[in-house]
């Protein structure tokens, strides 16, 4: 009986402070341990986060957006960006961070909590796995608002999501140049100029550039020129842009039939001459209505750009579909043609052929009354 009673005795003398150390540790503690690669890959990019802030100027904050989730950001308008980024920086660079204890990593849900310690109190600052890895999953957290709770399943996208969002996904080297092409399209808008001519300055994909110039122009900072000579006319981009995201796409060529109308220069009815030339037949049909219209509208620079293009006429789809939509019609592009028929040299023998070529369709496909390719 001594034995046994001893025996107790020495049991409660360690599980007593046992249970008082487990005790001692917080709700975050207590949560599921990550693994040992997830806690190395958070420690490293937070490390990395401060090591970016530390080489930041306070007025340059934004750069900071690139270790964000696109969730976390969505919620966050850029001036308010630009504050708690400025004044994080200025804390950095005070040296207010510079005694940072990880005390380990947690895997509560969705998300992995990095925890920390800092001269201002505990931390716990969540990550979420995105395309390019670990993300910081939420802004002020980030930036030492400890007492914020976080979302374990990971930040909720608000919508419509803030352009810092679009930011953080054309600032992200990771990110596909079809996700950036999408966002920079969210940039038109005039409040977003410098913000454009920053990105401008910037190594970009062509398509992206192409993106951020129609942004350019639709945000009132230049003509539309410089979007229409980046507009990728080339069969393989516009079919990997047309098939990676239509509705961006047609923003884009929509932009190119506009600046075309109203572009005193030949080169945007030129670019979209030959766009829809070295287009696959699946997006040529996007240009189909638009050439139509643009013919009806300014017959002139369509026949200028056909000149330019130089392209035999079984080969060039801009003229088959003018001839095949305004045969049997008196159309302001039959008066052109008309018109120009009755000179010489390369435009008026282009004007004959179109001339030859809607009689043609006349006669398979007789006009209605009143109609007719000649005089």
């Amino acid at each position: 009986m001594f034995a046994r009673v001893s025996l107790n005795r020495w049991a409660w003398l360690v599980l007593v402070p046992l249970a008082f150390t487990a005790g001692c540790r917080d709700e975050y503690e207590r949560m599921p341990a990550a693994t040992d690669a997830e806690a190395q890959a958070i420690t490293e990019l937070y490390k990395r986060f401060l090591a970016d802030a530390r080489a930041t100027k306070p007025e340059d904050g934004l750069l900071l957006i690139r270790h964000f989730s696109s969730a976390s950001l969505s919620s966050v308008a850029v001036p308010a960006f630009k504050e708690k980024a400025a004044k994080f920086i200025g804390e950095v660079a005070g040296g207010a961070w510079d005694k940072l204890d990880i005390r380990g990593a947690r895997a509560p849900s969705r998300v992995r909590l990095l925890l920390v310690t800092t001269p201002a109190g505990k931390g716990n600052i969540p990550f979420v796995q995105a395309a390019g890895g670990w993300k910081l999953d939420d802004v002020d957290i980030a930036f030492g608002d400890f007492l914020k709770k976080f979302n374990d399943k990971g930040a909720v996208p608000a919508f419509p999501p803030q352009i810092t969002a679009s930011l953080a996904v054309l600032q992200d080297p990771l990110a596909a140049p079809k996700e950036k092409f999408k966002e920079a399209l969210r940039l038109a808008d005039e409040a977003h100029k410098a913000l454009i001519a920053e990105l401008l300055g910037q190594d970009n994909a062509p398509a992206v550039k192409a993106a951020l110039l129609y942004a350019q122009w639709k945000a009132g900072a230049g003509g539309c020129e410089p979007f229409a000579r980046a507009f990728p006319i080339e069969r393989a981009p516009q079919k990997e842009l047309f098939d990676g995201d239509v509705d961006s796409y047609r923003v884009l060529l929509a932009g190119l039939i506009e600046c075309a109308a109203t572009s005193k220069d030949v080169e945007p009815m030129l670019r979209l001459y030959k766009g829809c030339h070295q287009a696959e037949d699946a997006t040529r049909s996007e240009y189909v209505e638009p050439v139509v219209q643009l013919a009806t509208a300014k017959p002139e620079l369509v026949l200028k750009a056909a000149l330019q293009a130089n392209l035999k006429y079984e080969e060039d789809p801009v003229a088959n579909i003018v001839v095949g939509a305004l045969h049997g019609e008196q159309t302001p592009m039959l008066k052109q043609l008309n018109q120009q028929a009755k000179g010489s040299g390369k435009a008026g023998a282009l004007a004959k052929l179109w001339l030859q070529k809607m009689a043609e369709r006349d006669e398979a496909e007789p006009a209605p009354e009143g109609g007719g390719a000649t005089e």
